[in-house]
């Protein structure tokens, strides 16, 4: 039932894994998997909170603002 949940439709995450894949197409395999894997922890973790907070509603307006704030922390992140 959680990985259900986890994976909601509607909520941000694709956008926000696609802009993920996105940014670290061309490094090597496994610096890419790792990204990836903080970015679906931490989606996870957002998912889990407001589901416990009972309001879900949030999460993609919520998810839509940090990545559009942190484009510029990932692409310094991805020229370091």
């Amino acid at each position: 039932m959680t990985s259900r949940l986890l994976g909601r439709r509607g909520d941000g995450s694709a956008a926000v894994r696609g802009w993920v894949g996105f940014y670290t197409l061309g490094l090597p395999r496994p610096m890419r998997a790792r990204r990836q894997a903080e970015v679906a922890g931490d989606l996870a973790d957002e998912t889990l909170d407001a589901i416990r907070h009972g309001d879900r509603s949030i999460l993609f307006r919520q998810r839509l603002v940090r990545l559009l704030a942190g484009i510029p922390a990932d692409l310094a992140w991805r020229l370091v």
